[in-house]
């Protein structure tokens, strides 16, 4: 297995009313904790319902182009709330290599080669 050292940090709000803010503040003490490079992709007023949005649509770019080792997010609701969207993305972001991806915030916390490991994270350390 190749050794993660770029992260893509993905975070995603709803509204221009709310702030991604709170999510990055743990992603990227996620991300230095582990002592990765991360990229952070950020969209803000988007619905999760959308299959395009912009900094997603950046990240999936770099995950074509063999940039990103990883995807991490605070929430998979983050990423989409389209199952079927959901399930062909990341069949695609692991076809292409970024094969981790991790959910902070959530009782299953990280994806690797497509299979979970059940170990919370805790956001404070």
């Amino acid at each position: 297995m190749t050794t993660i050292r770029r992260v893509a940090v993905y975070a995603r709000v709803s509204t221009h009313e709310q702030t991604c803010e709170n999510q990055l503040i743990e992603l990227r003490r996620y991300v230095e904790a582990r002592g990765w490079t991360a990229t952070e992709y950020v969209d803000t007023g988007v619905s999760g319902a959308k299959d395009r949005r912009p900094a997603l649509d950046q990240l999936t770019t770099a995950v074509r182009r063999h940039q990103v080792d990883a995807v991490v997010c605070w929430r998979l609701d983050r990423l989409g709330r389209n199952l079927r969207h959901l399930v062909l993305l990341l069949d695609e972001w692991q076809a292409r290599s970024a094969r981790s991806h991790v959910r902070v915030s959530e009782s299953l916390s990280q994806f690797v080669n497509g299979a979970s490991t059940a170990a919370p994270v805790d956001p404070q350390g």
